[in-house]
């Protein structure tokens, strides 16, 4: 009798040892999960506030103004804009050059002094 229940005894604990080496490795498996997504958590509230940062730019007046003018072409009143039309002025006529240079050749500086002056 009393051999029996040391056999149990010890089948008991060997049964609770094992389970216990099972619910600790799993356990030091999750906190490299944890740890992984801790880090995800982390750039994606860097992004958040990134993008925040971008909406209250976008939603200024000054922003969209620029967009305005460098996208759509838009003007303030009182703006004096100039529309060139490559067509209307051939190269030669606007740089006062006649050896035949393309546009692509001549600085954009001197393509707009040949349209001025």
């Amino acid at each position: 009798m009393k051999g029996k229940i040391r056999w149990i005894v010890i089948f008991v604990s060997l049964f609770m040892i094992v389970s216990l080496s099972r619910s600790v490795v799993d356990l030091w498996e999750r906190r490299f999960i944890v740890k992984k997504e801790q880090d995800r958590l982390i750039q994606l509230e860097k992004k958040h506030q990134e993008l925040t940062d971008k909406l209250h730019l976008v939603q200024t007046s000054s922003f969209v103004e620029k967009e305005a003018r460098e996208r759509l072409g838009l003007a303030k009143e009182g703006d004096t804009v100039i529309i060139m039309d490559t067509n209307t002025y051939p190269e030669n006529a606007r740089t006062g050059n006649s050896s035949g240079i393309t546009s692509t050749q001549i600085p954009y500086w001197k393509q707009w002094w040949g349209v001025f002056f």
